[in-house]
């Protein structure tokens, strides 16, 4: 899932280690269409500090489906 999720994104390990799932799905429990992130590694080098907008495409609900419904517990 966190390949998936890591390619379709285009974000760093440590950008993806900081992702929840209160990110990707609703309190009604269905997926948004986007969320910002505030990239850790590039927010030194940017002359405006300014959150990114990333998209959730069908590639990541279906690996993050497919993932809660196999993971006991979640």
């Amino acid at each position: 899932m966190l390949f998936i999720v890591g390619i379709n994104f285009g974000l760093r390990v440590s950008d993806l280690r900081k992702l929840r799932f209160s990110n990707l799905i609703n309190e009604n429990l269905t997926f948004r269409d986007n969320f910002p992130i505030f990239e850790q590694k590039t927010r030194n080098t940017r002359k405006r500090k300014k959150n990114r907008y990333i998209t959730i495409n069908n590639a990541v609900v279906e690996a993050v489906t497919l993932y809660l419904e196999n993971t006991p517990g979640m």
